[in-house]
């Protein structure tokens, strides 16, 4: 607190003199409104962005979907997003509105992208971007619960980090990844376990390496239907056009604005839609 009051206290000797004169003088009172009033004016006229002391930052991120063949690029910002689209070539097409994932603070806007160049190569040498296999489903019971157990396997294609998701609604009870210890009891708190169930993200230190997960949810019956889930892996490489969709937007993007992935890793995913 004592801290605090002298910060206030460096912020407020400078203005003495004038709230002084303000107290004892109407025509300095006047002057300082309309000062303050100007102030607050040219603020709100004045274009809030510059390309060096603050851009307005861009979201960027594409999904390629291997079983649907599609490509598509959201881009997300808090201000200023159809000034930035209106300069992209490829975004003429696009539908824009309110955020969802960010509460709708954020605006986004959806256009079709340009292929990635992995995808252009695999369609070329009839090479897999993502190999996956499902095991044979096993059950089981656990206080008179119902469980299936499903292995699912993939290598990627110049990738080290990939992820499953699930939907929010499933009865996924646990998933446990080859290779990667559980965390320690006291780490896994209630939030982590509850967010395992959704969904599972992991690294590998080197290319072309295996992925085994092990997927244990819950089922009314052994007939009952299979769990579907989406398997996706990222990419961060753009600097060789290995992205021409981003590339084209950062070519267009107006002196004031900077582009990049947010706070979570990978440009790209590319994914596809496996059943366990």
């Amino acid at each position: 607190m004592a801290l605090f009051a002298l910060c206030a206290l460096n912020c407020v000797m400078p203005l003495v003199p004038t709230i002084h004169r303000s107290a004892n003088y109407k025509k300095m009172g006047q002057v300082s409104v309309f000062l303050t009033l100007a102030l607050l004016i040219s603020a709100c006229i004045v274009f809030p962005y510059n390309g060096k002391e603050a851009p307005n930052k861009v979201v960027w991120r594409q999904i390629y979907d291997l079983d649907q063949n599609t490509s598509l690029v959201t881009v997300k910002t808090m201000n200023g997003l159809e000034d930035i689209m209106k300069l992209v070539p490829e975004a003429k097409e696009r539908e824009c509105g309110p955020d969802p994932v960010s509460k709708n603070v954020l605006t986004q806007c959806i256009y079709k992208g340009a292929v990635p160049t992995i995808v252009v190569e695999s369609r070329k040498t009839g090479e897999e971007i993502i190999k996956s296999e499902i095991s044979k489903p096993e059950h089981h019971k656990e206080e008179e619960i119902l469980l299936r157990t499903v292995h699912v396997k993939w290598t990627a294609k110049d990738s080290r980090l990939c992820n499953v998701v699930f939907p929010e609604n499933s009865t996924v009870v646990s998933m446990n990844l080859k290779g990667f210890p559980e965390p320690e009891l006291g780490y896994k708190s209630q939030a982590v376990r509850d967010a395992s169930k959704q969904g599972m993200t992991s690294f590998k230190r080197e290319y072309d390496q295996l992925w085994d997960l092990e997927v244990t949810y819950e089922v009314q019956t052994k007939d009952a239907p299979a769990l579907e889930g989406t398997l996706g892996c990222l990419y961060d490489e753009w600097d060789n056009n290995q992205l021409p969709a981003f590339t084209n937007m950062k070519d267009h993007l107006p002196e004031w604005a900077l582009i990049g992935g947010g706070k979570g890793p990978g440009l790209l995913t590319v994914q596809k839609k496996v059943v366990l």
